[in-house]
């Protein structure tokens, strides 16, 4: 029992299993619904014919093509090819991001271990199951699945570079660049494998093998963001994310200290006792002289702080954009525990540290707004997939994803009579409205359907 508790394979069991009760539930999750359904919608579409790799489609773009400038929707695509073969469920977004994050901690695991020690990389790789990712594993948004793919195409470059076969290069090349594309700050957990290429062991040839091919990944990442996304925005005017410029990014970052410091200290693991584990290993990793492992850390902070800073102020306000960072706090946590100099007091630290980890997470398990799930079916006793929608569901895509409609979404107060006038004329056919909302407003239009939830209008006058 105690070399399967010494296993990482072991836990990656048990955090599967763990996941499982929340892996069949639509994306009604306490947090990110929003990316959640939007990914989903992408993929469905992508399924029904409605959109491809090069031009992915939304529904909540009004009358209009619905072509979205956008990550590299793989993922997407990976939903789209369950749907089409086992026929349309909400989940199956869920199964493919935690089998493909658990296969990127293993390979992350391994990483550790070649630059450093087994008890390091069971570690690190432990603590890394039971941070921030243990949540993001599940959703239906491509954040760790890029991390992972990346990891696990950098394991497969790392063994090519040792002597195996050819395979492990082309894994290496499909790989990195699928990570790449889907995210590009998967390239946080990339840039470190650079220091592997000095290895003086390995022949010259294969080093410059893998510089190519990560060359080449670059240039198709680099074709995807800033040459046809722009295009796709420039044509179709709905870009999913807004960049900044440096000095706009420092100057909105200056503002969220607090929040910033946060997502460091608290938001990476939920826990601040592993945080202090993560300044503990770095520490100790200094002064033991590992350059290797404080090398690989540095070389990563340096990029995702650059990524920081692009972003601006929407980093302090959503805790996934930690994501790519926490193995590199992982592995200083993990080298942390490995090196610990009072290891009776090992076992003790690591259960708090997971109690409280687990015990700050445990509110993301409860779904809310259940009564979406049927608005489909609700919907299609009178109306079409091909009818145009308005509803109230605020900026994001929820309610029109659970409608399974295209259409329009606001918020309750935008709705006005000469906005719901306005949009008629574009060929909006009904309005839903969630409840609570004044219905005095809407009294020139005839209800259709009404229950405890949504009110839904005929725009259309007989």
């Amino acid at each position: 029992m105690r070399q399967w508790l010494n296993d990482l394979r072991f836990w990656m069991v048990v955090v599967f299993l763990l996941q499982l009760p929340f892996i069949t539930q639509p994306p009604i999750d306490s947090s990110h619904t929003w990316r959640q359904t939007l990914t989903g919608t992408v993929a469905r579409n992508m399924a029904n014919g409605e959109g491809n790799l090069f031009y992915p489609v939304i529904d909540h773009n009004g009358a209009s093509t619905g072509i979205i400038g956008m990550e590299f929707p793989v993922y997407n695509a990976a939903i789209a090819g369950m749907i089409k073969v086992f026929g349309f469920r909400h989940w199956y977004g869920r199964l493919i991001n935690l089998l493909l994050t658990l296969l990127g901690v293993f390979c992350f695991s391994k990483l550790v271990e070649a630059i450093s020690d087994k008890r390091t990389a069971f570690w690190s790789g432990l603590l890394l199951l039971c941070s921030l990712w243990l949540i993001f594993m599940r959703k239906i948004m491509p954040d760790t699945l890029s991390v992972s793919l990346v990891l696990t195409g950098v394991w497969l470059g790392y063994r090519y570079l040792l002597g195996k076969n050819m395979l492990n290069a082309i894994g290496y090349f499909a790989l990195v660049s699928l990570g790449l594309l889907s995210k590009i700050p998967a390239a946080v957990v990339l840039a470190p494998f650079g220091l592997m290429v000095y290895i003086t062991t390995v022949p010259y040839g294969r080093k410059a093998l893998i510089v190519g091919l990560t060359f080449i990944s670059v240039v198709l990442l680099t074709f995807w963001y800033f040459v046809w996304v722009p295009q796709l925005v420039s044509t179709y005017e709905y870009p999913l994310y807004f960049t900044r410029d440096l000095a706009t990014g420092l100057i909105e970052l200056s503002l969220e200290k607090g929040l910033i410091l946060s997502q460091f200290l608290f938001n990476s693991f939920y826990s601040y006792l592993t945080f202090a584990l993560v300044v503990v290993g770095l520490f100790l990793a200094s002064a033991n002289k590992e350059k290797r492992i404080v090398l690989a850390g540095v070389i990563s902070a340096g990029i995702f702080f650059y990524f920081i800073i692009k972003t601006g102020m929407v980093f302090p306000k959503h805790n996934y954009y930690m994501i790519p960072i926490i193995p590199a706090m992982a592995m200083f946590a993990g080298y942390g525990i490995a090196h610990f100099p009072y290891k009776k007091w090992v076992p003790f630290v690591v259960s708090l540290l997971v109690i409280e980890s687990l015990a700050n997470m445990q509110h993301d398990v409860h779904p809310k707004n259940k009564w979406y799930t049927g608005l489909e079916s609700k919907m299609n006793e009178f109306s079409t997939r091909s009818d145009l929608v308005l509803c109230n569901g605020g900026v994001g895509p929820q309610m029109m994803y659970f409608m399974n409609r295209r259409g329009w979404t606001m918020n309750t107060d935008v709705i006005t009579i000469e906005k719901v006038e306005m949009l008629r004329s574009e060929g909006a056919i009904w309005l839903v409205m969630k409840k609570p909302y004044d219905p005095s407003v809407y009294k020139n239009y005839d209800v259709v359907y009404r229950d405890d939830h949504v009110d839904v209008f005929h725009l259309i006058k007989d």
